[in-house]
């Protein structure tokens, strides 16, 4: 399709014809000048989303991409059938018990969604169908199911939808007696604490939180607040009714960054939360982030990351007296890489605490630990079809040194019979942003590039939280360079260390992991083979300086200001889309949805538009667009799935492997 007409491009053309004429946007300045510095958008007219001429580009660009990689249509194929056949398509999760109900989902092969089921734990009970989200999808490209909420008295669920990837939700309540919908829509939910005594509020900046409560018992009662809001001081709480004869209504267990910024536990009445009245449960310990504290009758189950790995404590309760450390164990587990996480815990009397476990090598892992007697059940396994032998393959942890000394995490996989002498790919994911950790997860897809021979990698870098939050601090606002220097490091470490070469070497990386390929192509587009980059961020400069947009504002403390002098010449320093030049860029694949709210689809659109006036190579520069998602791309699985076909078969044909 032609990017200004539209219209079709002749069958019989040559693809050479048609990669040698890829589409080009049209150039129109627009200039502004902030703090002294004068600046040319020549593509800012593709945010005009209803704009006949915009759509007209980006389906030109869709065209473009499917031409271009209509060689690999059948390899796509080939590895959609692959990953389909290691799925167990009709399936069921492990049921979790609420109230009187047991609840789980079911998928069917053929159906895009799963279904929401309960029954009553009795043998032989029969389901009840709680929701379809097929049904609810129908006549819809895109669904999402956001809440998902039981009432006290089982007869009520909430739930929410999105229909059009920009999330935002509808809430709707069913009434599961009279199995009709009610004519009410919620626009905003407050979330409840487990022991169900009280509802939480909880307002949140990348740096500062309050919390307000009210008594369930008193649903027309007014929210108090436990603390007043500080600059650069978090909490989180949660309920606990205490033991008999405590003070009345309890304690919130409040997990504060007071005391340091890798924070530590605190109790405070509910009678009077006032700060002046906490006391400290568990200290602060520096090299030990306090991720998450989740309360039970008898227990406290603390989620922690240390040296990168994530560990789940059990803390028994009562609380000891003040000074006295609690009686604390965590639970074993025996991988140099791996995530844990708690699973559903819905009951609060309960000694069963409920985690997920996997690695790059065993699949998730569903088990219920018994925190008494330090017993594990396997309640089940995620099956993968087709023979998988986790013998075949070995994961490690290793470390890249950064310039300023600092070591940098990197989990690896690959087959045991790979060749570490430099001739290996490498596929490098990176994120590094908003103190989020990349999960060392099991991916049955995973393995149609494992089984070619490519090594899998993931760099963890500064701006994540793999390390806590002063990880995140290194990589953040100033020293947002860290996070690109660091993914560097860790290529040129693979390099040096013989698992692969720059010309064998792919990187990949989505949203704030978007900008980041586009910063370490800008840096070193010498150390890549290709990149993959979904829904990336790459017009950092533009969209901060738009306060319209949805998320500027309150990203001020993750970026900087640009109204500030000091923050607007630091992001324009590695802003890719500002800093794209005339010089050699690897393969790029650059994909969108053009509903998303979160990076809106004109930053990678003006990103590529820009590039392709730019780019002195001949490799390939694709840009496909999801015209009917958001920020997540396809929602139903078998959708997705073709999108992860189309990934490989790119990246692979990178590597000359065709099949």
């Amino acid at each position: 399709m032609d990017a200004k007409t539209g219209t079709a491009l002749p069958v019989r053309e040559s693809l050479e014809n048609v990669a040698a004429r890829p589409p080009l946007a049209r150039r129109e300045p627009v200039e502004s000048i902030v703090h002294g510095d004068r600046r040319i958008d020549h593509y800012g007219w593709l945010r005009e989303k209803s704009n006949p001429e915009v759509l007209a580009y980006l389906n030109g660009e869709n065209a473009y991409t499917d031409l271009v990689l209509q060689p690999t249509e059948a390899f796509q194929e080939t590895l959609y059938q692959e990953m389909l056949g290691r799925i167990l398509q009709t399936d069921f999760s492990v049921p979790y018990r609420l109230g009187g109900y047991l609840y789980f989902t079911r998928t069917v092969e053929g159906r895009q969604y799963p279904t929401h089921i309960r029954c009553r734990p009795e043998a032989g009970a029969p389901e009840e169908l709680l929701l379809d989200l097929n049904s609810l999808a129908e006549g819809h490209s895109f669904f999402a199911l956001d809440s998902f909420e039981l009432s006290g008295n089982d007869r009520f669920l909430a739930y929410s939808t999105d229909t059009t990837g920009f999330r935002q939700y509808t809430l709707q309540i069913k009434d599961l007696e009279a199995g009709s919908i009610l004519p009410e829509r919620v626009n905003r939910v407050t979330s409840v604490a487990r022991s169900g005594a009280f509802l939480l509020l909880t307002i949140v900046s990348h740096t500062t939180s309050e919390i307000h409560f009210l008594a369930a018992s008193e649903p027309t009662g007014k929210f108090k607040r436990i603390a007043a809001r500080e600059d650069t001081h978090e909490y989180y709480a949660d309920h606990h009714p205490g033991p008999e004869g405590d003070a009345p209504g309890g304690v919130f267990y409040i997990r504060t960054n007071s005391g340091g910024r890798t924070f530590r536990l605190m109790a405070a009445p509910v009678a009077d939360p006032d700060r002046k009245f906490w006391r400290e449960v568990v200290a602060n310990r520096p090299d030990v982030m306090l991720a998450s504290v989740d309360t039970f009758k008898n227990h406290l189950v603390l989620f922690e990351r240390e040296g990168g790995l994530p560990f789940l404590r059990i803390v028994n309760l009562p609380a000891p007296p003040p000074g006295v450390p609690p009686a604390s164990h965590r639970i074993e587990f025996s991988e140099p890489a791996y995530n844990a996480s708690l699973g559903a815990n819905r009951e609060f009397d309960t000694d069963q605490v409920r985690y997920d476990y996997q690695s790059f090598v065993t699949p998730r892992s569903v088990f219920d630990y018994n925190v008494r007697s330090r017993e594990r059940t396997l309640r089940k396994q995620q099956p993968v079809l087709g023979g998988y032998d986790p013998a075949e393959y070995t994961s490690a942890r290793l470390h890249a040194v950064a310039a300023d000394g600092a070591k940098i995490p990197v989990s690896i996989v690959h087959r045991r019979d790979a060749a570490l002498d430099g001739s290996a790919p490498v596929l490098l994911y990176g994120y590094g942003s908003y103190g989020i950790s990349i999960p060392v997860n099991f991916s049955s897809n995973r393995l149609s590039l494992l089984g070619r021979g490519v090594i899998y990698a993931v760099a963890h870098i500064r701006g994540g939280g793999e390390l806590g939050k002063p990880w995140h601090d290194a990589g953040r606002m100033q020293q947002k360079m860290n996070t690109f220097t660091d993914f560097i490091a860790a290529a040129e470490y693979l390099i040096a260390e013989k698992y692969t070469s720059p010309d064998r070497l792919i990187v990949e990386g989505g949203s704030a992991g978007g900008l980041l390929m586009g910063a370490v192509t800008n840096l070193r587009p010498d150390l890549f083979r290709a990149v993959v980059s979904h829904v990336p961020f790459v017009d950092v400069l533009n969209t901060m300086l738009d306060a319209s947009l949805p998320l500027t504002v309150g990203e001020y403390e993750e970026w900087g200001n640009p109204q500030n002098a000091d923050d607007y010449f630091l992001m324009k320093s590695y802003c890719p889309y500002t800093n794209l030049g005339r010089k050699d860029y690897p393969a790029i694949l650059m994909k969108t949805g053009l509903n998303d709210s979160q990076v809106m689809y004109w930053e990678p659109a003006k990103y590529v538009a820009k590039l392709r006036t730019l780019k002195t190579d001949t490799h390939p520069l694709l840009f496909k667009v999801n015209m009917g998602a958001g920020h997540g791309g396809a929602s139903g699985r078998y959708d997705y799935l073709r999108e992860i076909a189309l990934d490989y078969a790119f990246l692979l044909s990178q590597l000359g492997i065709s099949r």
